[in-house]
């Protein structure tokens, strides 16, 4: 039997918006970065565009003068050093879907380093949030996600530790919910009349023409995981053929992408800045 010894790692992918007035924008430190030459050299960008790279200067400045290791926008990326950095998916509104009148909003992803899986690693999650929360206006909503991914460093995990994974989230979907915004469910399509608020963070049983895992009940699922003789057929149950908008995202698994994540990344939770 494979024995990989168990050293897991994460990382958070925090989805929000950085709400601002642009008059009170502090433009200061951003005229340090080397950004600053680029917005000057670029006088036909759009002040809206050229206020969001103010905003991303200013939380790289901000986070790496506490102490937080910060990759350099908008060129330095890898997962040694956090990283900031824009989100197209992330709509600009508040939970309620309306605007805040005379505010902007800046559609923002907040991604950690990889982090060990102790305290050192969940303290540091909440120091760097807590200082975005101190310096900005952060606001969530039906669109924004807390992605969470999970490792085992270079020896990822084992095919008996994959399907049993595969199973026990298959078996618990009705009791996962309760930690789960509803908007974050299947039923959300329907909930909330929105078919956008559930399109990247499909669960197990999202419903759909051909998909196996959907058409059957609980017990039949897990016996379709069972009969699962490979990783790839494995993955194609859990995913429905490949597709990474899963609540379970196995595709940094898959041989053939050639990831160097090797993660599980669980995609369902409601986007919070809660740390």
């Amino acid at each position: 039997m494979e024995n990989h010894p168990m050293r897991p790692t994460f990382g958070i992918e925090m989805e929000c918006n950085i709400r601002y007035v642009r008059a009170e924008i502090d433009w200061s430190l951003f005229k340090e970065q080397e950004m600053y030459q680029v917005w000057k050299d670029h006088s036909f960008m759009p002040m809206k565009k050229k206020s969001e790279w103010a905003i991303r200067s200013l939380l790289y400045e901000v986070l790496t003068k506490e102490g937080i290791e910060t990759n350099k926008p908008p060129i330095e990326k890898g997962y040694d050093r956090w990283t900031i950095e824009e989100d197209g998916s992330i709509e600009p509104v508040e939970l309620d879907g309306k605007k805040a009148p005379g505010f902007r909003y800046f559609d923002t992803g907040i991604i950690s380093r990889v982090l060990n899986v102790d305290k050192e690693g969940l303290s540091e999650v909440r120091k760097a949030i807590s200082i975005i929360n101190k310096t900005f206006t952060v606001v969530t909503n039906k669109s924004t996600g807390l992605h969470v991914h999970i490792g085992n460093r270079k020896n990822g995990f084992t095919f008996l530790t994959l399907r049993r994974f595969s199973q026990l989230v298959t078996a618990f979907e009705h009791l996962i919910r309760f930690i789960i915004a509803e908007w974050r469910w299947n039923e959300a399509r329907v909930l909330w009349d929105d078919e956008s608020v559930t399109m990247f963070c499909k669960e197990v049983s999202a419903p759909g023409k051909g998909l196996p895992l959907a058409a059957v009940d609980v017990f039949e699922r897990l016996q379709l995981l069972e009969g699962a003789n490979t990783e790839e057929a494995l993955f194609d149950l859990m995913s429905h053929g490949g597709g990474r908008d899963y609540a379970y995202n196995f595709s940094n698994l898959r041989s053939w992408r050639n990831s160097s994540k090797k993660t599980i990344e669980f995609r369902q939770h409601e986007g919070t800045y809660n740390a």
